[in-house]
């Protein structure tokens, strides 16, 4: 009897997964990568990432690999629908097609935690040699994921105030992003009386043959987080930092509509089963952290109540529709922030939380303009955020909140812990309102 061909419609080519493509049952949308050539259609940025780090070990390269084809997969293939679980039959060469084998079922596990996606491997040996890992350790030093967000800011200021030189890494995607964390570097340098050391990374498909289809990008932390893994291995650095607040770290939906919209990109179990995977490839060398899990994003922007770094705030980058804006014509320089978004939304709240609220950089939206003049998508998301509200402090015990909100049941944190953040959450969302908000939109939430 003869078994069915493996089914692929994602291929990395190089000439160990061309050689064996007629063993392979190929789709005919089928995703072709090609990372050099005519036919370019991605940059893995590898040149600038070897003049930071010197040679990549094979393992940590093989895990690059893996992640940006996975990053780009995810650009391209789209889905029908936000319920959609797209499939990914990947063809890849690894240095190792026996290791990476038994490896794969946690590869795969972790990659459909983060996106909800399905993924089937197949590794193809590249007959690459296995030197051995470097073994230096570097103390008192940490690679940490610079997004230019507010929760990676005051994260270099955290180590910095705990006597941990940090290198920051950053994954170019956005212009303005990528603006903001070259800014942002060189302020921190400027206010910390020293170099730090920032790696700028343009992983992303090629410029004018690879373009964006599918906007969710689910997979990309698995990618920035490898990128700093990478760093960290090659510079004997054992920790990799991921700052990110817990609310949006597990990011609970707030209503059902947004079950399949929310991201995990710092999801307590995605990390947990990262660090997991990290430790099958590499052992004991490194492992990811989140010092800020157990904050609101409040708590975490009090870190830069502090003249020099609270002055950067404006600089830092939260909105997940800023480049909208620009096809707005309105000028970024002066407007930085939709406004209506759920990440602006919960910026507001934490920089009047942390008593900085004149420091924040502008928004097209404000509190304080009247509820009709945000459009609908705005309205509804205020709306369902009180419901939200009010659901969860009318909960007055765990075992209640348990019930009302299954994504409690977690593993990767204390359920009890993460409670508690929510708890305080809602009370900062609650006093920014009723201080900063038009009497319109008051009304309109049921505030007064």
């Amino acid at each position: 009897m003869t078994l069915p061909s493996p089914s692929v419609n994602v291929v990395l080519m190089d000439k160990y997964t061309k050689a064996v493509l007629n063993n392979y049952n190929l789709s005919t949308d089928n995703l072709t990568i090609y990372e050099e050539g005519v036919r370019q259609n991605f940059n893995n940025d590898i040149v600038n990432i070897m003049k930071a780090v010197g040679n990549i070990h094979p393992l940590a390269l093989d895990l690059y690999r893996i992640a940006y084809t996975v990053y780009f997969a995810d650009l391209q293939i789209r889905r029908k629908d936000p319920t959609n679980n797209r499939f990914f039959g990947v063809l890849i060469s690894v240095t190792d097609e026996t290791r990476w084998n038994l490896i794969k079922p946690k590869l795969e596990a972790t990659l459909s935690k983060l996106t909800g996606d399905n993924f089937e491997f197949y590794f193809i040996g590249n007959q690459q040699s296995i030197g051995p890992l470097n073994t230096t350790e570097s103390t008192g030093k940490g690679v940490c994921l610079f997004s230019g967000g507010l929760d990676s800011l005051a994260g270099v200021k955290w180590l910095l105030d705990n006597s941990i030189e940090p290198i920051m890494v950053s994954h170019c995607s956005l212009p303005i992003a990528c603006t903001a964390q070259r800014k942002l570097s060189k302020e921190l340098s400027r206010i910390s009386n020293r170099e730090l050391t920032f790696n700028q990374i343009n992983c992303k498909p090629h410029k004018g043959i690879g373009m964006q289809k599918e906007t969710t990008q689910q997979s990309r932390s698995f990618l920035f987080l490898t990128i700093a893994v990478m760093f960290a291995i090659q510079k004997g650095i054992t920790s990799v930092y991921m700052f990110e607040n817990g609310i949006l770290a597990l990011n609970i939906p707030i209503s059902n509509s947004r079950i399949y919209a929310n991201t995990r990109t710092a999801h307590p179990t995605f990390i947990m089963r990262y660090n997991e995977l990290l430790q099958s490839i590499f052992g004991n060398r490194v492992s990811v952290q989140n010092p800020f899990l157990t904050k609101t994003k409040g708590e975490v922007t009090k870190n830069l109540n502090d003249a020099p770094y609270a002055d950067l705030i404006k600089t830092s980058i939260s909105c997940s529709h800023t480049a909208n804006l620009r096809y707005q014509g309105i000028k970024l320089s002066e407007i930085s922030h939709c406004g209506k978004c759920y990440p602006c939304i919960i910026r507001q709240v934490s920089v009047h939380a942390a008593n900085l609220w004149d420091k924040d950089a502008k928004y097209k939206d404000n509190l304080s303009d009247a509820f009709d003049s945000r459009n609908e998508d705005g309205k509804v998301l205020l709306l369902e955020l009180f419901d939200f509200v009010r659901t969860l402090k009318g909960l007055s015990t765990d075992l209640a909140v348990l019930s009302e909100f299954t994504q409690f049941y977690l593993e990767g944190a204390d359920p009890s812990e993460m409670i508690s953040v929510y708890k305080r959450h809602i009370e900062e969302i609650e006093v920014c309102f009723r201080e900063k908000a038009s009497e319109d939109m008051k009304i309109n939430l049921h505030l007064n």
